[in-house]
């Protein structure tokens, strides 16, 4: 898998500070003058703002820093400055590539799980003849596999921050510090949001049913909360247990996440995430008259640089609000007949995928039990 690097919050703070981070059309002219491929249009915005990108980036602007005839001695003493105090004081890295190991935080590549394609997975996935074995409810009363879940979620949401290499440990202490919630409130809050509503926690599992993949929690709420949501007057997992209505068309994303050691044995390449989560949800908003009388509106948030791709591509919008007193952002999709292109295809495959479910698990509007 393909390397990817991000350079560290604190480098870009550094060298933003002292006025020294690159300029795009000084990078370009540099790159020009080395007959070097650049940055491809609108990544090095990716590049500044810290996030995961081609390594061969990353080294570019390492290497354009470290070149006197083009930074210039100002700026080279600047990158020096943060050099020796990363080291502590002692001898400061030489050559490029050990200046790129200490300047950013490495991971390799995610893998897809089926979200490159955007809302059109929609179309796909309902073509795929057991694609609601991708979807694994968790049954009422298992308290260990929420849990497992949840510090599943945690350590990725550690790691998409500091790296793949960090331990899970680690991991979840920068998660805490991120959520603002420690592990253990976190999962007393799902365990409540289970026993509510059994569809909130389920396994993505891969082909045939069978290996774990990850997890996905969601929550069908009621109307007012998801506005309070949406409004930026509180964060989703300030939920409480009288705020979920299920099912609703009114849904909140809350977190998708591998297995924890998934991605490091190379399992979940297909589709299994993709497929799970949307399974869930749209058993989760499976109520008459959805995408017509109801339009389907979920609301998530922009975390992690993972959340961000994968909501961008299935066509989430900025609402134009953040948690309180944080700069997660959040994000919304609202599918409904009413909207012109492709959306009536979309809505068809989500009731496609909730007829499906409902010859499996039974239908909830009757009032029949959700598993």
């Amino acid at each position: 898998m393909e390397t990817e690097r991000a350079f560290k919050p604190e480098f870009l703070h550094h060298m933003k500070e002292h006025k020294s981070w690159p300029l795009w059309k000084q990078l370009k002219i540099w790159c020009d003058g080395q007959n070097r491929a650049f940055i491809r249009n609108g990544a090095y915005t990716n590049v500044a703002g810290g996030e995961y990108v081609a390594e061969r980036y990353a080294r570019i602007v390492v290497e354009y820093l470290l070149d006197p005839t083009e930074s210039g001695p100002a700026k080279r003493r600047v990158l020096d400055a943060f050099l020796i105090r990363a080291v502590s004081g002692g001898s400061p890295p030489r050559s490029a590539h050990e200046i790129l190991e200490l300047l950013t935080l490495t991971r390799e590549r995610a893998p897809d799980y089926g979200f490159g394609l955007g809302s059109r997975v929609l179309l796909t996935l309902l073509g795929l003849a057991g694609v609601t074995r991708h979807v694994r409810p968790i049954p009422p009363g298992r308290e260990r596999p929420i849990q497992d879940a949840v510090e599943w979620m945690f350590v990725d949401v550690g790691r998409q921050l500091r790296g793949d290499a960090l331990s899970p440990v680690r991991a979840v202490a920068e998660a805490q510090a991120k959520i603002g919630m420690s592990l253990e409130a976190y999962q007393e809050r799902v365990l409540a949001w289970h026993k509510r509503e059994p569809w909130s926690v389920t396994h993505a599992v891969g082909r045939g049913g069978k290996d774990t993949h990850g997890m996905c929690i969601a929550l069908p709420v009621a109307s007012a909360f998801y506005e309070r949501a949406r409004s930026g007057a509180c964060a989703p997992h300030d939920c409480e247990v009288g705020d979920i209505e299920g099912p609703s068309p009114s849904l909140i994303l809350q977190a998708i996440a591998p297995e924890s050691e998934a991605r490091r044995r190379r399992q979940g390449l297909d589709w299994s995430l993709a497929a799970g989560v949307l399974c869930q949800l749209a058993r989760l908003s499976d109520v008459p008259g959805l995408g017509t009388t109801h339009p389907v509106r979920i609301l998530s948030f922009r975390a992690v640089p993972e959340s961000r791709r994968r909501l961008d591509r299935f066509g989430f919008k900025p609402v134009g609000k953040c948690f309180p007193g944080t700069d997660v952002e959040y994000t919304e999709r609202v599918l409904s007949l009413d909207k012109g292109g492709m959306e009536p295809a979309y809505v068809g495959a989500w009731l496609g995928l909730q007829r499906r479910l409902r010859k499996i698990y039974g239908d909830r509007s009757e009032g029949r039990a959700p598993l």
